[in-house]
């Protein structure tokens, strides 16, 4: 009896090997454009996409709501979180909550001599069934070389890791009174453990970052106007 046991066993972490390899059991990415992607599992109640007190008010109290609404996001889109940091990494991710269309994340990375790209669109109203919104598509890609030393000099400068978290100028405030009809961007960066985020609802026309933006997006194929 043991002796079935001990092959039971090894039967079975070889077929969880096999499944690894071949990328079935990899839940990062997605790649199959013909069905939503639904998943029944719970978020960990420890887990945090963002330093607590990253989202604040006007007057510095914590947003915690917001904090809550886009950790919902990225844990819908099976990503892993930034802010603990990676050594010898660098990458970022761009959420673009716009009210008229799904919710779209886009990442890029450079993890030692690899260069990835991937974008995700998600269903803006949460499945009933299982308390989450479906992936309705999600593409992977190496970025070329050329295309990577591009969007690190285009989000070089933008200043990023020194720009403030929130801001509150008068713009920035208008929109925010109305957000059922401007889009609001999340924007996280991760360089050799030294993590940062940005919320916007406003950039400037001739602000560094939506130049960098808009290259990020030329490279996929999600149309947005900006």
């Amino acid at each position: 009896m043991k002796r079935i046991s001990a092959i039971l066993a090894i039967i079975g972490f070889s077929l969880i090997m096999t499944n690894c390899k071949s990328g079935k059991m990899d839940e990062r990415y997605d790649n199959s454009l013909e069905k939503p992607w639904k998943m029944n599992v719970l978020m960990p109640p420890d887990i945090q996409y963002f330093p607590i007190d990253a989202f604040k008010f006007e007057n510095d109290s914590v947003d915690t709501q917001t904090h809550k609404y886009y950790r919902d996001i990225l844990w819908d889109t099976r990503y892993f979180h930034y802010h603990k940091g990676f050594k010898g990494h660098e990458r970022y991710r761009v959420i673009l909550n716009d009210p008229d269309r799904d919710i779209i994340v886009v990442e890029f990375e450079k993890r030692k001599e690899e260069m990835n790209m991937n974008w995700k669109v998600l269903d803006r109203d949460v499945d009933t069934t299982n308390n989450r919104r479906n992936i309705l598509l999600s593409k992977e890609m190496e970025l070329k070389e050329n295309e990577w030393k591009k969007m690190k000099k285009l989000m070089a400068k933008t200043d990023f890791f020194n720009l403030p978290t929130n801001i509150f100028t008068k713009e920035e405030m208008d929109l925010q009174s109305i957000p059922d009809k401007s889009a609001e961007w999340v924007i996280e960066g991760d360089l050799d453990k030294n993590y940062h985020v940005i919320k916007r609802r406003y950039f400037g026309k001739r602000d560094p970052i939506m130049k960098a933006l808009e290259y990020v997006f030329s490279l996929t194929d999600l149309e947005y106007e900006f």
